[in-house]
């Protein structure tokens, strides 16, 4: 009769049993196949994807001095115009062509209207024109979402950049 061999004790029982054990050890060993093409499509599906995340760490670990350094950046640049904002608006208050400018003018009061309609015109015009780009840019996106499955996909951002232009 036959010994099972250490590295393969199924195939020599069966073979020792006879044709019946030979057909279900053939099952067994096509099952035992698949799984191991699995795991081996599952490892390599996990050995390409550790690839690009180590890369990223690596990046973000070499750049992880730069946004302290920019955010430190910003945060004096801030100060450092608040800081001098009042001696800015004292110079401007003090500036001797703007008190030229209004002790030549005849109607004092004009002349606040003016300055106040035009301030108040950048400041609600500014707001108007972000209003007007958000609501036209989220427009021009649901129109472009209608051939987006013929443009795959393009029709959205130009259909966006277009609403936003015109509103």
């Amino acid at each position: 009769s036959t010994v099972p061999c250490p590295a393969r004790p199924v195939v020599a029982v069966m073979a020792a049993v006879g044709d019946g054990a030979v057909a279900r050890s053939s099952m067994r060993s096509r099952s035992a196949a698949v799984t191991e093409e699995t795991q081996v499509k599952l490892f390599s599906f996990f050995e390409e994807l550790a690839e690009p995340v180590k890369k990223l760490v690596q990046t973000a670990w070499r750049s992880r001095g730069k946004l302290a350094h920019d955010v430190k950046a910003y945060v004096v640049l801030f100060a450092s115009m608040l800081y001098s904002m009042p001696h800015r608006a004292l110079r401007v208050v003090q500036n001797p062509k703007l008190h030229a400018l209004l002790a030549e003018e005849e109607d004092p009061q004009a002349l606040a209207a003016v300055l106040a309609g035009s301030g108040g015109a950048l400041c609600l015009g500014s707001v108007g024109a972000v209003i007007g780009a958000t609501c036209g840019s989220a427009f021009g996106l649901c129109l472009g979402a209608v051939p987006a499955l013929f443009t795959f996909g393009l029709s959205l951002p130009v259909g966006a950049v277009l609403g936003g232009a015109g509103g």
